[in-house]
């Protein structure tokens, strides 16, 4: 990635920090951004269950625990790719036809089940939206919560 230097006519081809993104855009954007370094996998799938740790009480699907778990043994190596997909598949057929109103548990399930989405930047993008949806329902103020995010975020990707 590229920044235009302070007078806006030259490239500047000093790569920009995670920091820099969030610090000048939006937490959303600055997760697209992730899509560029697939080789912090292990990093993006942590912010992931790390989302999901809020709500894991709420969890009501046990195919969407052991989603949550595989994604964490994922991260830590114990845990294949492959493996990875078929448990999220599992885990997905059951959350989709389980009827439900959207409230906490449906977005603790959807965080969990998410975790081990194959693609990282899906599971990303899935568990921080949910793990927003979810905490509001509970009644965190939506300011709180994206403050709570963007520190992890950084600190995952420092």
């Amino acid at each position: 990635m590229k920044l235009q230097s302070k007078d806006y006519l030259s490239i500047d081809d000093n790569p920009i920090t995670f920091e820099h993104i969030l610090r000048n855009t939006s937490l959303a954007f600055a997760i697209d951004c992730a899509t560029s370094c697939p080789n912090y996998h292990t990093k993006w799938r942590s912010f992931s269950t790390w989302c999901c740790e809020d709500l894991k009480q709420y969890v009501t699907l046990p195919e969407c625990l052991t989603s949550l778990t595989a994604a964490k043994n994922y991260i830590n190596g114990t845990e294949s790719h492959e493996r990875l997909k078929e448990i999220y598949e599992i885990a997905y057929s059951r959350h989709v036809v389980e009827p439900h109103k959207y409230d906490t548990h449906y977005y603790a399930n959807r965080a969990a089940c998410n975790a081990a989405n194959p693609d990282y930047h899906t599971s990303m993008y899935e568990c921080y939206c949910s793990q927003s949806l979810g905490l509001s329902f509970l009644g965190i103020n939506d300011g709180e919560i994206e403050k709570r995010q963007k520190e992890q975020f950084l600190a995952v990707t420092s």
